[in-house]
């Protein structure tokens, strides 16, 4: 905290529903401490009644009891740790609830966001980006939902890479379990899960938005996976459009519902067409960044192996596709797929499937 104001102070402030967070920022930042605020504009302007001043003072106490029992750290507007880019919106948040040992203001944050019903071919974007990213020093921020969000953290953790989830309930709260169990995941990688509600508050329709502001409010750019007509996903697009943040959309094929909202936020102009991590990383300016050529000399075991990998694509094919275009044993087309899935270059996805990466 600022000057002579304590923690309490703000919270008595934020329940005192006539101001906003905004006029609390302009109260802390004009007046010295809470009693010389209380001088300037009248006490009776800042007192609930009796009974309910009672209620008040011990929900806040039953707030900092969980934090502290919990070991959530509390961090406010004015705190050094508080992200330098999310102070710079125009509606940031007052408090912020944190699970985790991160430096917030790590140069390089970027969002990666998208359908909580994805597609094969989002869940392999989100992956290579996600992949590419952290292995240019990129950490990565997103919502924890199912899908694109979940998708892109968990391989964030399978690089040993650093990830944040803001999460549109207190920290007490999460669900379902599985989300629960990845916001454990990434706390115990190094990175953090932050909300702007109390720890015992439960998710509710209206914080879903609101959690987007600050998903995009502390990344230096926003990228969209894949999003339907409608999905939340753009709202978290269009939060960072207003603060003046980059935003990337991967573009899709046009009679997919989910790539809808992706062409959409290019066609708009509101986010630049994405085809590779390089395309947000040289746009940011973050130089001597590692190339990834899909047209590099791969060594192969065989002609074999050769014949079968350039049979493959980014779409899936099946064995018995392969069996008929190849005309190869099944035994020795196993094998070598085999050893092209050890070597990293393929993998196999149910129903005897098989696709580049």
């Amino acid at each position: 905290m600022i000057k002579n104001w304590q923690l309490i102070d703000l919270f008595y402030l934020l329940y005192l529903e006539k101001y906003k967070p905004h006029h609390i920022i302009n109260f802390v930042n004009k007046f010295d401490s809470y009693s010389s605020l209380t001088d300037a504009i009248g006490r009776t302007n800042l007192e609930f009644e009796a009974d309910y001043r009672e209620h008040i003072n011990l929900k806040i106490n039953q707030i900092l009891e969980v934090c502290e029992n919990n070991n959530y750290k509390i961090i406010s507007f004015w705190d050094e740790n508080y992200p330098i880019l999310l102070r710079n919106i125009s509606s940031p948040p007052l408090i912020l609830y944190v699970k985790g040992d991160y430096n917030f203001n790590y140069e390089k944050l970027i969002a990666v966001v998208g359908t909580r019903h994805n597609t094969f071919y989002g869940k392999m974007v989100a992956e290579r980006f996600a992949r590419e990213l952290v292995e240019n020093g990129v950490d990565i921020v997103s919502g924890l939902a199912t899908g694109i969000d979940s998708i892109t953290h968990k391989e964030v953790l399978k690089h040993n890479g650093h990830t944040i989830a803001v999460v549109a309930s207190g920290l007490n709260k999460i669900s379902p379990t599985a989300a629960q169990k990845l916001a454990n995941e990434i706390i115990e990688h190094g990175g953090a899960v932050i909300s702007e509600y109390p720890p015992d508050e439960s998710a509710q329709i209206g914080y879903f938005p609101q959690r987007n502001r600050i998903i995009s409010g502390i990344s230096s750019a926003t990228l969209v996976v894949e999003s339907s007509v409608k999905g939340g996903s753009l709202i978290t697009a269009r939060f960072a459009f207003d603060q003046g943040r980059e935003v990337f959309a991967i573009p899709g094929n046009i009679n997919y519902e989910h790539s809808v909202g992706c062409n959409n936020l290019i066609k708009s102009n509101i986010a630049s067409l994405c085809l590779s991590p390089e395309d947000i990383l040289e746009n940011l300016g973050w130089q001597n960044y590692k190339l990834y050529n899909v047209n590099k000399e791969i060594q192969f075991n065989s002609e074999i192996e050769r014949n079968i990998y350039e049979s493959l694509g980014f779409d899936p094919v099946s064995l018995d596709t392969l069996l008929d275009k190849l005309d190869i044993d099944i035994s020795t087309i196993l094998v070598n797929l085999l050893n092209l899935e050890l070597t990293g270059l393929i993998k196999q996805l149910p129903g005897k499937q098989y696709i580049r990466i």
